[in-house]
């Protein structure tokens, strides 16, 4: 298998840009001899607008691909560079929700969550079961605010038609696969749905562990494609390096994790290093320690993160980048086999 970086929005200067991607690419390839095989992009979709990093995960419309990363035909012509390369690329997929707020998204279109008025979704559109706040509950999970934001009812025909479609356009456009974001507060039984109107692409699913007591459980995933296994992040690598490494001789399957064949693993990603959740850069020799062990480690699928310092600011974009545009398409996270 192989690894890719996931250049998660550095900085213009730093090639942030899918601009400056031609140059980068073929380096990208010939530096990693063949093991960054694969780049995990920013979510593509037109969102809401801001100068926090999150706003990618706050979606407005799936037709428009105006994003913080650049416009359609950037996104078109990094896409065409990487396979010019031989990196194929996967895209962060966001629709368990839509943006908050109201106003005008980074494509240029109006928005009112207060309505419920997006330019593909009405009322009717999305879930009315209040917030998220109990994860003992189903219906709650699944159908609550996640966030306070607005719930699309992926139960729609409608709606799953909605995604279905955007999932296959940039599956046009040369994507060869997708990270589902939030997949556990979308029923499996839906997101099945629509991938299989999508055509059933390679798909990897946040499906956050909990514990035994919470109701959606990461094992009603795996029959549509590779799990996260957050359980390898938090209770094996963070607190097994901040202990006795020798505790981690035997993690994996005999932990009652994922099927290996199944899981997602990475040491941190853009989430986890902000809420204090994993081992993150700030960790320093332990961090790389950690990253090198899960690379060397028979289990799972790694994906590597490589963000910036964002010092004591969570919530802060790259040094020097502003939002309005002035950086597009670099985001790389990972997801490694080479056989994808």
């Amino acid at each position: 298998g192989g690894v890719v970086p996931h250049r998660f929005c550095t900085k213009a200067s730093n090639s942030a840009r899918f601009s400056p991607l031609p140059q980068r690419t073929p380096t990208i390839w010939s530096m990693g001899m063949g093991w960054f095989s694969v780049v995990q992009i920013t979510p593509p979709a037109e969102h809401l607008q801001g100068s926090s990093w999150w706003v990618v995960y706050q979606p407005v419309s799936y037709k428009n691909f105006t994003s913080l990363g650049g416009n359609e035909a950037e996104l078109k012509s990094m896409i065409a560079r990487c396979k010019a390369a031989g990196v194929k690329i996967y895209a962060d997929a966001v629709f368990n929700q839509l943006a908050g707020g109201s106003g005008t998204g980074t494509g240029g279109s109006s928005y009112n969550a207060g309505s419920f008025s997006y330019p593909q979704f009405g009322y009717n559109d999305f879930h009315h079961a209040g917030s998220l706040t109990n994860y003992a509950d189903r219906s709650n999970v699944q159908n609550g605010a996640l966030l306070g934001l607005p719930d699309l009812d992926t139960g729609s025909a409608y709606v799953q038609g909605q995604i279905a479609t955007y999932l296959k356009t940039l599956t046009g456009f040369g994507i060869d696969g997708f990270r589902i974001d939030a997949a556990k507060h979308i029923s499996a039984t839906d997101l099945s749905a629509i991938l299989t109107q999508a055509g059933k692409p390679f798909v990897y699913q946040e499906v956050i562990y909990g514990g035994k007591d919470e109701v959606v459980q990461p094992e009603e995933y795996q029959n549509l494609g590779m799990v996260l296994e957050s359980r390898f992040t938090g209770g094996g690598l963070d607190e097994k390096f901040r202990s006795k490494i020798s505790g981690l001789k035997n993690i994996g399957e005999s932990w009652g994790f994922l099927p290996s064949a199944k899981a997602q693993v990475m040491v941190t990603n853009h989430d986890y290093e902000r809420s204090g959740g994993s081992l993150s850069y700030k960790d320093g020799a332990i961090y790389r320690l950690a990253n090198v062990f899960m690379l060397g480690w028979p289990y799972g699928y790694p994906q590597v993160m490589s963000g910036y310092d964002y010092g004591s600011d969570t919530l802060a974009l790259a040094p020097s980048v502003t939002p309005w545009y002035s950086f597009t398409w670099s985001p790389i996270t990972v997801v490694s086999p080479t056989t994808m």
